[in-house]
C-alpha cells in the first residue's frame, strides 16, 4: 500500500483509493458492492454534501428507496463509526474526513 493512495477518514479509518478498499489498523474491512459505491461517491465529493438523487443514480442506477439508503448508511456506520457519515438534513450525506 502506498501512503499517498490512502485517504484518512474519521477515527483512524483509511480508504485505499486505487484498490477501493477500506482499512482500520491495517485490517481490511469487507464492504458490499453498494456500500463501496456509496463510500466511493462520498469520498469523491468529500468537500460537499452528496444529494439523495446522486446516490440514486450512482449506487442504484436510478431507483432507490429511502429504506435502502438508510440501510446502507446504517451498515457503513456499524463498520466504521457513527460519526463517519454526516446526514445533511434535506440534502444528503457527507463523509467526515480526519481532521
Amino acid at each position: 500500500m502506498h501512503p499517498y493512495l490512502l485517504l484518512s477518514l474519521y477515527c483512524g479509518y483509511k480508504f485505499d483509493i486505487l484498490n477501493q478498499t477500506l482499512f482500520f489498523d491495517k485490517e481490511q474491512i469487507a464492504l458490499t458492492k453498494k456500500e463501496l459505491l456509496f463510500l466511493d461517491l462520498l469520498i469523491k465529493n468529500s468537500k460537499r454534501a452528496v444529494k439523495y438523487d446522486e446516490f440514486s443514480n450512482y449506487v442504484w442506477d436510478g431507483y432507490m428507496s429511502e429504506d435502502a439508503l438508510r440501510s446502507i448508511v446504517r451498515e457503513l456506520r456499524k463498520k466504521m463509526s457513527k460519526q463517519s457519515i454526516k446526514n445533511i438534513s434535506g440534502i444528503g450525506y457527507q463523509i467526515n474526513l480526519a481532521g
